[in-house]
């Protein structure tokens, strides 16, 4: 499903290399690269940072949400605990993670809707459970700032020669 992605020279996995098995995902990978030297590079990100008020409603949603999260879901852990079988691409001592921000403007009726794409929000609302509770939202209404940042974790590396 991720292979569009992928060339014999390249590949790159965003925000769900944690849902696949290792074994064969890496396995499959080498494959698809089949050259030594080929780069592949996975990243993913965490809770967006929008304001100190913001911030603190939606590391308690996160909170209050997270027995509806898949295992898989924490082994991400931004990348540090990956197993992560390559070499570091030129230039570098190590195959990160690399630590950047991104910023995107973003208005509340966006935001919640990249909330609602959380598998965890997604197993809740099937459960009968809405996180995005009347309350929850004012909350938010009344915090909220339209520059959403990004912290992004990426993890970049070549096939052994």
């Amino acid at each position: 499903r991720h292979a569009r992605n992928c060339t014999t020279r390249e590949c790159r996995v965003a925000q769900a290399l944690h849902w696949f098995d290792p074994n064969t995902f890496y396995q499959r990978l080498n494959w698809l690269l089949k050259k030594p030297g080929g780069v592949f590079a996975a990243w993913c990100y965490i809770l967006p940072k929008v304001n100190e008020a913001v911030d603190s409603i939606l590391a308690n949603l996160y909170t209050t949400s997270e027995h509806f999260w898949a295992s898989e879901h924490f082994w991400a852990s931004e990348y540090r605990t990956l197993e992560f079988p390559f070499e570091p691409v030129e230039g570098e001592e190590h195959t990160g993670p690399f630590v950047f921000e991104g910023t995107r403007e973003m208005d509340l009726e966006a935001f919640f809707t990249w909330i609602r794409t959380w598998s965890a929000y997604q197993t809740a609302h099937k459960g009968g459970v809405e996180l995005l509770s009347e309350e929850v939202v004012k909350k938010f209404e009344q915090a909220w700032k339209n520059s959403v940042r990004y912290p992004i974790f990426l993890q970049i590396g070549r096939r052994p020669m």
